[in-house]
């Protein structure tokens, strides 16, 4: 048994994995993670596939040299997102009161159409953990490992 991303792959599930990319070789990596994914049933708590989880477990068989994958598309390094800064995404002055001294908390639904999305991640971006975690280390505050991501280990 091999263990990828918290996925036990037996030697049959690899054999699959191969005889799935033999019988389609035009497969690319995420067509091939969604069958795959909908071959071993792999999906997440709301029912989605974990096709991109399956993606990293594929390449890090590659690696293991279980597999041989397709051909990446790409070809030049990946670009990260681009946020347009907006009022919303300022840098706000850091809360110094308590937990308990502060205003009542407010919970906005978010749509799922696209705009509403890049409004949240906007939002968000600056201040996610992920975006953090580097520029806080630089500082010399200490980050918890789980909390830096495993691909900036």
């Amino acid at each position: 048994m091999n263990t990828y991303c918290g996925r036990e792959f037996s030697p049959g599930d690899i054999e699959a994995i191969k005889r799935l990319m033999e019988q389609d070789p035009s497969l690319l990596r995420t067509t091939l993670s969604r069958r795959l994914c909908e071959l071993l049933g792999w999906t997440k708590p709301n029912g989605e596939l974990k096709d991109m989880t399956c993606r990293v477990a594929l390449l890090r068989m590659q690696s293991d040299g279980l597999i041989t994958l397709p051909p990446s598309r790409r070809t030049g390094p990946r670009r990260k997102p681009h946020f347009p800064p907006t009022a919303a995404t300022d840098p706000q002055s850091p809360l110094k009161q308590p937990v308990h001294e502060l205003g009542a908390l407010g919970l906005h639904r978010v749509s799922t159409s696209t705009s509403s999305r890049l409004a949240v991640l906007a939002r968000a971006g600056a201040r996610h953990r992920l975006a953090l975690s580097e520029p806080l280390a630089r500082l010399g505050v200490p980050v918890p490992p789980q909390q830096v991501p495993s691909w900036r280990r």
